[in-house]
Order: C-alpha cells, then sequence, then structure tokens
C-alpha cells in the first residue's frame, strides 16, 4: 500500500530558522522531491541541484529543457562523464593508490532513485543543496510514515517557517547582508536592495495556501503525469 512521508527541510547556515515541512507520496522520484522543496521553500527552479546521502550524489548534468511541454517536466538532454564512476576499475590497476585518493561519491540519476529507496525509518537524512553558485545547502529529514488521508491532495506542504530568501542574493553571507540593509533606510544600498525585491520583503512572511495552490497546479498538470 502506498504511504505517505513527511519530511521537513531546513535551509542551513542561515537564523532564526527557515523550514518547511512537506508530504508527498513513498513513491516520489527525487527529482519530484527536489520539485516539491522548490515551490514549498520559494525558489524559482532556476539552477541546478543535487541530493546526497554517504555513499551518492544524485545530479543531472546539462539540463536541457522541451520548451514545448511543462518547464518543471520537460524533456532532458542529459550528457554523463563516461569515467566517473569508474574509479573501482583505476584501484583495481593500482590499489597502492587507494589509500591516497579520495574516492568521490557515484553519481546517480535522481530520476532513477525513489525516495523510499533512502528514507527508511523516521530520522532518516538526505543533503539538499540548490543553486551552484549561491550554495544553498538543505537537511531532509523523514519525520515519519503516515497512510494517505481520503480526499486529500498529496503533495503538499503544512508547515512554513519564515519566507525564502531572494534567489541569487549571494547565499547565505548575502542575505545577511541584504536584511541589514533593508532595515536600514539610510544605508546607501537601500534603495537599490528594495527595487530589487519589488519594492518589500517581510522574512517573517509565508503564505501556505498559496505555496498549495502552487504545487498542485503543478502536480496536476498533464505534463506531470506519469
Amino acid at each position: 500500500m502506498t504511504k505517505v512521508f513527511q519530511i521537513r527541510i531546513t535551509l542551513n547556515d542561515v537564523l532564526p530558522e527557515i523550514s518547511r515541512t512537506i508530504q508527498v507520496y513513498d513513491d516520489f522520484d527525487l527529482h519530484r522531491l527536489h520539485l516539491v522543496i522548490q515551490y514549498a521553500m520559494g525558489w524559482e527552479n532556476s539552477h541546478l541541484y543535487f541530493f546526497e546521502d554517504s555513499e551518492n550524489k544524485f545530479e543531472i548534468f546539462d539540463e536541457v529543457y522541451d520548451k514545448a511541454s511543462n518547464y518543471d517536466f520537460g524533456v532532458y538532454k542529459v550528457k554523463l562523464k563516461m569515467d566517473k564512476n569508474n574509479w573501482d576499475e583505476l584501484f583495481a590497476k593500482m590499489p597502492h593508490m587507494a589509500k591516497y585518493v579520495r574516492t568521490p561519491k557515484k553519481d546517480v540519476d535522481p530520476r532513477e532513485k525513489i525516495i523510499s529507496d533512502l528514507f527508511k525509518n523516521p530520522g532518516d537524512t538526505l543533503s539538499y543543496m540548490y543553486d551552484y553558485g549561491d550554495s544553498w545547502r538543505h537537511t531532509v529529514v523523514l519525520e515519519k510514515i503516515i497512510d494517505p488521508e481520503a480526499g486529500k491532495y498529496y503533495p503538499n506542504c503544512t508547515e512554513a517557517v519564515r519566507a525564502c530568501p531572494p534567489e541569487d542574493c549571494g547565499g547565505a553571507p548575502g542575505y545577511a547582508h541584504f536584511l541589514e540593509v533593508i532595515a536600514n533606510k539610510k544605508h546607501p544600498e537601500y534603495k537599490d536592495m528594495i527595487e530589487w525585491v519589488d519594492g518589500e520583503f517581510n522574512p517573517e512572511e509565508v503564505d501556505l495556501t498559496k505555496k498549495n495552490t502552487v504545487i498542485k497546479k503543478l502536480f496536476s498538470s498533464k505534463a506531470a503525469q506519469r
């Protein structure tokens, strides 16, 4: 029977805490989980990402979207580095090198990994990184496994704590600077910063209903159907 995973996502290196609690079916692949995180958090899905556990790195290289279809569920052309996962073969040829070289994590396509293969018990954790430039790192934790409720739509966001930082603001240090600037109208950067966020930004304000409306619209689209 299909189960529902309740997952908490916390943005690292930012205080006070910015977090989201989402519920998704246990047969979601990691790419779909990425999309739920994007829209629950408030990111714009305009940069690359990866998930990571102790052994694997789940990422897509050189994404190319089919513009004729839904942006988020477009068709990809993926170029994989052919020698990325051949370290075992290398060490078999040169065993003396194994103790000197830190073996990189193996790359796995996130569309080919179901979250129930990674989350087994409450407390299990993944790392999620969005935007290789700003390096927004998140901690993704399975809180509990529940039965789906009749009439309830999944995926959804059940809790949202504080607003998501603006896209491309420079990571955690840049966000701290941004908040400092917009809190002081006399700051020399205030005018530019406030115009950049269309005149207003409240770090405490989150519209949970709006987030769920966007998530439902995305996952109800024809392009989202398997």
